[in-house]
């Protein structure tokens, strides 16, 4: 359709180009294709006849319901564009769908309908659309459908299935920077999550963790408290010979009062890294999102002397970030045996024995302190390794997150908040002196129409995380979590089903194919994997709450003022605009008017500079609202000789009441009808 060719840009890497559409387009999606250092990418819109919605219709459910036999409110919020409530008649449709043990359960529908003005609230009643014989470990959602026709008969639809249904209050998973692998001879560190069914954290519970060999051999049972959420827990001692561990939490009680067997336990497969030297590194990771400007401390620890030169890199986005190398000072030296030597909260099952003290291992730890760049952001990979006298390599890698952070930092608002229709307002766009900023001002209304399409903060390090080229946390089969009803009952009556992971122990190799890296040498030894076991029956990876935020838009009113102008520009897009900053505060002032629209604007600013890279601006909200005024509802065609009726309405937010008289000229050709 349309090709550019060597387009050069006008500011800081930006090229703009304009395609117009016939009046007579093929509808359906078009793509853009553009083509840069060899990679090909892509964006697609989309070309349809439409009709802008005039309100936005939000769905608050409740966060979770967990009696099946209980009642719950939920409410439905309409509101026009400009903020104001909408009158008109509200039909809702519910059903729930989830499963049970192995089998898809479809609720049955529900159908309401009711009048609403700006909200209105309604029963959410599982025990009307679940059958009577539902599974007690049942999980679904409650799917909620919300159609809103207002006076004038403009209609709006809205969907929510966010609201979690399952008699399970609280669900335990593995947090994702829990390794999936241990070091013989070296403590093992890991995490627990504990979270209500709306994904919100679970405090005051108590889990009950155990570290097994096999079925009758424990080296480790914890009962922690919740905080925030978490449960740490360190495994002291993992004996040499330990090929695979097997872990188990599970909750028994809630803020003190025990739960029984309601609670499934939740299931980790651990492998073990492999050294012929039986020499391992292990990075301790941080205890929080680290900060740009900040020094990272990295303990290490080493099952053999600490007299190397450790080397490091770090890797980020697809590219390394940083190398370098340093003496490995020893801080700290001991013998490490199967009991700890400080005092913790351990005990052990009356059907096991405890295990019988294992060799010594020397445990030395040194550090590694390194600065937190912007180019870590927002995740990171950390190598370290060094190389023994007889040529063996060994490594360890981890994966760290960076607070997000920009270091363009753009942003854009205006000089006040609501206004009148034509009138001028400011708009200030601030970034880096030296970037360039293009500036976007659209209708609410087509936001609501279809969104998506914008570029936001959080959708650009969602991308960037894409960059990280391992496979490390990889898919829900690789990770080894798994909660199974079937699985809980044979453990619980302790038979000798025991199930094993699947592939082979890891290696100092894997270390660097974890980090993204190729390692090419006829030097160093790296690769030194096992063979595993294998599961003997099939597990069904642990389920995920569904979580949802909605929220209302706000309103405000200014005092009113006389009409003295017809309103004719309607724009959809209001502002389509790059702009250099050049002013040594980094600040560039736009004058405007404001169209005749009333309805809010959605303002977006994204920000490109050589020096300081990539700023994606907030969104900023304009209102232009008048108290009284007139508005049609057209249709988006019709046909030659055809009746169509057309709303008019009259809004009056003047809080006193008003006699009308509504003139309307039609043009040549259009005649009223009755």
């Amino acid at each position: 359709m349309m090709e550019w060719r060597h387009l050069e840009p006008f500011c800081c890497g930006v090229a703009n180009m304009t395609f117009p559409l016939s009046d007579q387009p093929v509808l359906g999606e078009w793509f853009i294709f553009v083509e840069m250092q060899g990679h090909v990418y892509n964006k697609s819109f989309e070309v349809q006849k439409y009709v802008l919605p005039k309100f936005e219709l939000l769905i608050d459910p409740p966060q979770y319901i967990r009696d099946l036999d209980a009642c719950e409110k939920g409410t439905v919020r309409a509101r026009y564009t400009f903020g104001k409530p909408v009158s008109g008649t509200l039909t809702i449709n519910m059903t729930v769908n989830g499963v049970g043990y192995y089998s898809q359960e479809v609720g049955r529908p529900v159908l309401r309908t009711t009048k609403i003005h700006g909200s209105q609230d309604f029963d959410i009643c599982v025990k009307d659309m679940i059958p009577a014989d539902v599974p007690e470990h049942f999980r679904g959602t409650v799917s909620i459908w919300a159609t809103v026709t207002s006076v004038d008969g403009s209609q709006q639809v809205a969907f929510d299935a966010s609201t979690p249904v399952q008699r399970q209050l609280v669900d335990v998973r593995y947090s994702k920077d829990t390794r999936k692998q241990f070091k013989p001879g070296l403590s093992y560190v890991g995490k627990v999550e504990l979270s209500y069914p709306d994904g919100s954290p679970a405090e005051g519970v108590t889990v009950q963790i155990r570290a097994e060999l096999t079925p009758k051999d424990n080296i480790y049972t914890v009962e922690s408290v919740s905080r925030g959420g978490l449960v740490g827990f360190e495994i002291p001692f993992i004996p040499m010979s330990a090929q695979h561990v097997w872990l188990e939490t599970k909750v028994t009680a809630l803020h003190g009062k025990p739960v029984g067997a309601h609670y499934l336990p939740s299931y980790l497969s651990l492998s073990s890294w492999y050294s012929p030297s039986q020499c391992y590194l292990q990075l301790q990771p941080p205890t929080h999102p680290l900060q740009v400007g900040e020094e990272a401390h990295f303990p290490v620890k080493s099952t053999c002397p600490c007299n190397f030169t450790l080397y490091y890199e770090v890797a980020a986005r697809g590219n390394i970030v940083l190398s370098g190398q340093q003496p490995a000072p020893v801080t700290l030296q001991r013998s490490r045996r199967a009991a700890p030597e400080t005092p913790i909260r351990v005990m052990h099952l009356s059907e096991t024995e405890p295990p019988a003290p294992a060799a010594e291992v020397n445990v030395c730890v040194t550090s590694l302190r390194l600065a937190v760049s912007p180019s870590m952001v927002p995740l990171g990979r950390l190598l370290v390794f060094y190389v023994r006298e007889n040529g063996e390599g060994v490594a360890d890698s981890l994966q760290f997150a960076v607070e997000t952070f920009f270091e363009n930092r753009v942003s854009l608002t205006y000089s006040a908040n609501e206004t009148q229709p034509g009138e001028v307002v400011d708009l200030r766009v601030r970034a880096a002196r030296g970037s360039c900023v293009c500036v976007t001002v659209v209708d609410k209304s087509v936001y609501l129409l279809r969104s998506g399409f914008q570029l936001t903060p959080a959708q650009v390090f969602r991308h960037l995380e894409e960059y990280d080229v391992s496979d490390a946390f990889g898919a829900s089969r690789e990770d080894g979590s798994f909660w199974w009803a079937g699985l809980a009952a044979r453990r619980r009556r302790r038979s000798s089903f025991f199930p094993w992971p699947w592939g082979s122990t890891k290696d100092s190799g894997s270390a660097f194919a974890e980090t993204g890296l190729v390692v090419m040498t006829d030097l160093v030894s790296l690769n030194h994997r096992q063979d595993g076991g294998l599961y003997t029956d099939e597990a069904v990876p642990a389920f995920q709450p569904h979580t949802g935020s909605l929220g209302a838009a706000g309103s405000s009113r200014q005092p009113p003022r006389a009409e003295k102008r017809k309103r004719t520009f309607f724009p959809e897009t209001w502002i389509w605009h790059c702009l250099n900053i050049s002013d040594p505060s980094g600040e560039e002032t736009l004058s405007v008017q404001v169209p005749d629209s009333i309805t809010s604007w959605v303002g977006e600013a994204v920000g490109l500079s050589e020096a300081w890279g990539l700023g994606v601006a907030s969104p900023a909200l304009l209102k232009t609202f008048k108290p009284f005024f007139v508005d049609f509802t057209l249709p988006p065609h019709v046909v030659r000789g055809e009746q169509a009726k057309i709303p008019l309405s009259v809004y009056n937010y003047m809080g006193t009441c008003a006699e009308v008289y509504v003139k309307i000229s039609v043009p040549k050709g259009i005649r009223f009808v009755g």
